[in-house]
């Protein structure tokens, strides 16, 4: 397991007073999905990935295996914050070859001028599908809006492009549960025929978040709130 966590630091130079809020990328291991036990890493905090240069935060991890002929066996894709752009969230990678040692290797290279993610770029999903890589991703408009986005890699993730428009919007509907934005997807295959998508849903009125589920017949179709 690849999780974020946050450290009792209350002098961050953009988030001041709130407590946790400079986050790190931690591993914990099973035998049985029930009790886990935290890897400590190569850091001083323990941390596998710590926010360095100008990073404040370090989050959202998600982890794929490469294929063989990359450099690494692994790749983490991850968002980050930083100082000099404090409010917009950048995508960002790291390497491995063991999962637990890992080595910063730059921001992710996204294509596109889609407006749904010209703000900021967060939660990233990454499935294999016959030899190129889909991401899924929270999109953040410029205006604050959120959506789910998607992006193709067909060279192993070095260059992705997204799609000019969102996958999963925010309801139109005002008083619907997921009026206020959507994101953090994770995209499972249902059987042979389809893929699945829970995602993170805000009400527009503050009513709290849920979560929602969409379907497609194939990671590039159209999605379907259900």
């Amino acid at each position: 397991m690849y999780y974020a966590g946050g450290d009792f630091n209350d002098d961050d130079d953009v988030m001041a007073s709130k407590l946790g809020a400079r986050t790190h990328i931690g591993t914990a291991v099973s035998q049985d999905g029930q009790h886990w036990s935290r890897i400590e890493g190569e850091h001083a905090t323990g941390a596998a990935l710590e926010p360095t240069g100008d990073e404040t935060r370090v989050a959202f991890p998600h982890v794929v295996q490469q294929p063989a002929s990359a450099k690494a066996q692994w790749r983490m894709y991850y968002s980050a914050k930083t100082v000099s752009d404090p409010k917009r969230w950048v995508l960002k990678f790291a390497e491995s070859q063991d999962g637990i040692r890992w080595a910063k290797a730059g921001s992710v290279p996204m294509g596109g001028a889609g407006a749904h993610f010209q703000g900021g770029v967060a939660r990233p999903y990454v499935v294999e599908d016959g030899g190129r890589q889909v991401m899924f991703f929270e999109g953040r408009a410029e205006a604050g809006g959120r959506s789910i986005g998607r992006a193709v890699s067909e060279d192993a993730g070095a260059t992705w492009a997204a799609d000019d428009a969102p996958v999963v919007s925010a309801a139109a509907a005002a008083a619907a549960w997921d009026s206020g934005g959507v994101g953090s997807p994770h995209v499972l295959q249902v059987g042979d025929d389809g893929w699945r998508m829970y995602y993170q849903g805000w009400s527009a009125d503050g009513g709290g978040q849920k979560i929602g589920i969409a379907e497609a017949g194939a990671l590039d179709g159209e999605w379907e709130k259900l």
